[in-house]
């Protein structure tokens, strides 16, 4: 027999040396020479340091009050020590059979010192265990009964390996055996193990946290080629939760867990392994299938627990363990929290698609506590409640997760992510529908993803971006860009998301956007630049052309908007026609109210050119003050709004008018517009209608016939408009017609007073003149 044989069963042969031996030597001879023949027996089989106290026996028992003795190899130190035994037999069984009825042992304990370095090529120092199943053991132990109180085995290795020590109790009857032991690796408590075994290789075996079993098993031993270990297992995870520290496994970030895992397979133990627990389990190859319910907590400061229900399979081997996790296998997350959400993420559940297989260096765990699983591409599809972030809602989304790289050991995992439908609202307003994928690496403390939003109607939103957040404080950096959205008809496609006035209607157009931005701390800041090219816009009867607009607007941390930028209309048609419109402006969202800014104001009228002094309002409750400046305004351009026949004009006109516009109403107090040097023409034609009429009025005769060819030196006129409407012009006109009464000089001051609608009727006083003068001469 080996010595590896030896150390196995160490224990049971010393044990066994004593009471077969000692009975007969004691029964058949004195005590003295039992001890003087057993003591010559040991030395001569390389113990040392024998001490044996034994009493004279009686008819059928005998008393050993102690035994202590040691063996030296090579590479190990074997000591024993055992006191206060009793040992029972029937004399004739023993003598016929070499059997005893009863081993009693209060206590024993066995050390097994190595000297040297345990190496995997010794053959010195394994363990066949061929001879390991009970059913050949069994028949070996000539003790009917054996009770022992307490057994220690210690195993002490050199310093760069794991000291264990194995403590615990013994009964064997009825070729049952029951043990219950306690393991320590390097002095740290493993808790307690409960073993059952019988003669037909059918054992149990259970361990113990704080007296409860969180590890059952149960099977039967069998062995050809391999013994093989065929058994269904129970874990309780809870109960592993000390584990982690007694193995200082601190590097794995293992959270709390709770729950139930249930196996089933084969264990596989090499024909001849060490004398080592670590070894032991390096040597081991495992085949399981199973199912389990797991519960865990914190393992991420924004998730409070999560649970999961899978199925799938187990290998492990001296190289590498192997999870597998079948399709269907899920995790469940009550609730998700995050700084950047206004409210937790509700039931969010994330189910495989495919299976997933986690491989391990167990061998390596063991060495150094260095773990780093290898992960296989993993395919996700994921449900989760309704998302509110601030400012915007998100409805209860699914989306599908692919992790096509997980490298652990560099911390690195990249894959994508589609969302097929994302339905957005803030407040009432709702969003068309929109679809989002993503491509991002998690780079250690980093995330960064590329993403797109589309959306092919009811409008075509092509927007790409990309975004990098650093995951120990969720700081995020993210920018963006729309493809060129065409704005024709859009009105109409908008009025189911918001309210859209019928009087509006977008003809033509083109919508330029990007946008970047930033979460610090929960708090969320962007900018965003806007353009419009190209648009015209119909509203009721004004038609506007050619706006472009160019805008800056800069979302704070406060949620406070603040936006600048320059508007440019080709042309506005309302009657009259504006061209050239320009302007700038800035626009603050501030507690006190929101203000806006209208700076450089200006367009071309009536070939002239009409500019407003800059100002700022309220845009809830507007307050406006503003001074209008016209200046180069053709007369001609003015009197031809009138369309009456046979009337025109020459001339340029200038001024200033003050503008102001409160409680929904404009008003213009004291204006005053005149004509420029060096004065100008009025020219009336009568029809012949006209002509007709005047005939018969002397006055009117005169008057039309000085307008027929009218020279004026001076034209002024005084406007005021009033809040309800009423525009107040008082005209005065200085000048002659050459061809009538050799240029008599003529002086006309005519007052007009009318509701007017628009502000640019005011200067359409040609045809208020002529009616003027009609009633005065009539």
């Amino acid at each position: 027999m080996r010595r590896g044989h030896k150390i196995l069963w160490a224990c049971l042969l010393l044990t066994f040396t004593f009471v077969i031996a000692l009975p007969l030597a004691a029964y058949f001879f004195s005590p003295v020479i039992a001890h003087k023949s057993l003591q010559y027996w040991l030395e001569q089989n390389d113990f040392s340091a024998v001490e044996l106290d034994m009493q004279t026996p009686s008819w059928n028992e005998l008393h050993i009050a102690n035994v202590k003795l040691e063996k030296h190899t090579p590479t190990q130190i074997i000591s024993y020590q055992s006191s206060d035994i009793t040992l029972q037999f029937n004399p004739y069984t023993l003598w016929q059979e070499q059997r005893l009825k009863l081993l009693s042992m209060p206590r024993s304990d066995i050390k097994i010192t190595y000297t040297t370095e345990q190496s995997s090529e010794s053959n010195n120092e394994v363990v066949d265990l061929s001879q390991a199943l009970p059913s050949v053991w069994f028949n070996q132990i000539p003790i009917d009964v054996i009770k022992v109180g307490q057994v220690t085995l210690e195993l002490d290795y050199p310093e760069n390996q794991s000291d264990w020590q194995f403590i615990g109790a013994l009964l064997f009857e009825d070729d049952k055996l029951y043990s219950r032991v306690k393991a320590l690796r390097d002095e740290k408590d493993f808790g307690w193990g409960d073993l059952n075994l019988n003669k037909q290789n059918q054992f149990t075996f259970r361990l113990l946290e704080n007296e409860e079993p969180f590890f059952n098993i149960a099977g039967d031993l069998s062995f050809n080629d391999k013994l093989t270990l065929t058994s269904a297992q129970e874990i309780q995870l809870a109960g592993l939760q000390s584990w982690r520290q007694k193995l200082e496994l601190h590097n794995l970030p293992i959270p709390k867990l709770e729950g139930t895992v249930e196996l089933q397979g084969k264990i596989h133990f090499p024909l001849q392994t060490r004398f080592s627990p670590d070894e032991l389990l390096k040597s081991i190859q495992i085949d399981q299938i199973g199912k389990a319910k797991i519960t865990v907590f914190n393992p991420i400061p924004s998730l409070e627990k999560a649970s999961t229900e899978l199925e799938g399979a187990l290998k492990f081997s001296l190289k590498e363990a192997e999870i597998t996790l079948n399709a269907d296998t899920n995790i469940q997350v009550p609730e998700l929290k995050h700084p950047s959400l206004k409210a937790p993420i509700q039931n969010l559940k994330a189910t495989l698609q495919k299976s997933l297989a986690i491989k391990a260096n167990i061998g390596q765990l063991l060495l150094d506590g260095a773990l780093i699983p290898d992960v296989s591409p993993m395919h996700l599809d994921i449900e989760a409640g309704a998302i509110a972030l601030e400012g915007i809602n998100v409805s209860p989304i699914r989306s599908k997760l692919s992790l096509d790289s997980i490298d652990l050991a560099k911390e690195k995992i990249s894959g994508s992510i589609a969302i097929p439908q994302l339905n957005l609202s803030q407040g009432e307003a709702k969003f068309p529908q929109l679809k989002l994928s993503s491509k991002f690496t998690w780079d250690k403390d980093q995330l960064s993803n590329r993403y797109q939003v589309f959306s092919n109607a009811p409008i075509k939103l092509d927007l790409k971006g990309r975004a990098n957040t650093t995951l120990s404080n969720g700081n995020t950096k993210l920018n963006w860009s729309v493809q060129p959205i065409s704005l024709k008809g859009i009105d109409r496609t908008l009025e189911a998301y918001a309210p859209i006035p019928k009087e509006l209607s977008v003809l033509k157009g083109t919508l330029f956007h990007k946008g970047s931005g930033t979460l610090n701390n929960g708090k969320f800041s962007a900018q965003f630049n806007n353009s419009i090219r190209a648009a015209n816009i119909s509203w009721d009867e004004t038609l506007i052309e050619g706006l472009n607009l160019d805008s800056t607007s800069r979302l704070s941390t406060s949620s406070r908007l603040r936006d600048t930028g320059s508007i440019k209309l080709d042309r506005v048609t309302t009657g009259v026609e504006i061209k050239n419109v320009q302007t700038s402006y800035q626009y603050q969202q501030r507690n006190s109210g929101d203000l806006l800014k209208l700076k450089g104001m200006q367009a071309e009228l009536f070939e002239g050119l009409i500019s407003l002094s800059d100002f700022e309002f309220n845009p809830s409750k507007p307050d406006i003050t503003s001074q209008v400046k016209v200046n180069n305004i053709d007369l001609g351009a003015v009197m031809a709004l009138e369309r009456q026949q046979g009337l025109s004009g020459e001339g340029k006109l200038g001024g200033s008018f003050p503008l102001a516009y409160k409680d929904n109403a404009f008003t213009i107090t004291d204006g005053v517009i005149k004509g420029l040097a060096p004065g100008g023409k009025i020219l009336f034609e009568p029809t012949p209608a006209v002509q007709a009429y005047a005939a018969a009025n002397v006055g009117l005769k005169m008057a039309i016939e000085a307008l027929q060819n009218f020279h004026y030196e001076e034209l002024d006129i005084g406007l005021n408009y009033l809040a309800d409407g009423t525009a107040l012009l008082e005209t005065r006109l200085k000048g002659s017609n050459p061809d009538w009464q050799n240029g008599h000089p003529v002086d006309f001051t005519i007052n007009v007073e009318e509701n007017i609608p628009k502000l640019i009727k005011t200067l359409q006083f040609a045809d208020k003149l002529t009616k003027t003068i009609e009633k005065r001469y009539r």
